[in-house]
Parts: structure tokens; sequence; C-alpha cells
């Protein structure tokens, strides 16, 4: 998340005089985030669930996961038609108002890490001992 959070911050910082191999880098940056978040809280949230629920869960996850994007969508997609106004205006005022959108969705994923932290972690090092101990 730290990797997402901060590559969008990153393509909210661009000039429009920036290259499209900076663009290249930092979205790539923030796919990888995305892939290495995404994938062990979905598998948490999962394997928190009784056995018969999994199937449930999954869908729920699906669907709550689709339904917070397309709000995500609208909500930036009105910022950006209240900050343009009805007029067209200047590439410059669009390139301000698209920055803030990655600005803001920069800082709310960054304000998310202190949730993900909370996450249990893996139970490694103290079942190790205790299998060293059964070999015994």
């Amino acid at each position: 998340m730290l990797l997402t959070g901060v590559s969008t911050l990153a393509l909210g910082m661009l000039t429009p005089q920036a290259s499209i191999a900076t663009v290249f880098v930092l979205m790539m940056v923030r796919g990888a985030g995305l892939g290495l978040s995404y994938m062990p809280v979905t598998t948490a949230g999962l394997n928190a669930l009784p056995e018969p629920m999994v199937t449930q869960g999954a869908a729920m996850n699906n669907i709550s996961r689709r339904l917070v994007s397309s709000l995500a969508i609208v909500i930036a997609s009105l910022w950006l038609e209240m900050r343009l106004g009805a007029e067209a205006g200047s590439a410059l005022r669009t390139s301000g108002a698209v920055s803030e959108v990655f600005i803001a969705t920069g800082v709310l994923i960054l304000l998310a890490l202190p949730c993900a932290w909370r996450f249990p972690m893996p139970e490694r090092a103290a079942s190790v001992p205790s299998a060293a101990l059964e070999q015994r």
C-alpha cells in the first residue's frame, strides 16, 4: 500500500512537461503496489471465514470492491466537473484538477496504512520452535 500511495501522490505532482517514461515507471510502481497489497488482504479476509462461508465471502469481496471502485470514479468525476466548470478550461486548469484527484487518492491510500498494519502477522516464528521441540 505504501508503494501505491507514494506513486499515486507522485503522479499527482507531475507537471504537464513530464516524460512518458516517468508516467510509465510511476504507473508500474503503482500497479505493483496494488498487486502486492490486494492478494494478502483478500487472503486474510477469506481465511478468517468458516469454510462454508468462503464462497459467499469471495462474492461479497468482489461486489464490494467493484461498488467502491464505481463510487470512487463517480466522486472523482464530480470533483473534476466541479473544478472545471461548465466551460472548457485551459490545459493547465485541467491538469491541475486531475493532479488534485491523484493527490487526494494518494492521501486516502496512505491514510489507510494504519488499518493495514493492524492485520495479524503470520505466526511462523512461533511455529518453528514448536516444530523443533516436537522432533526431539
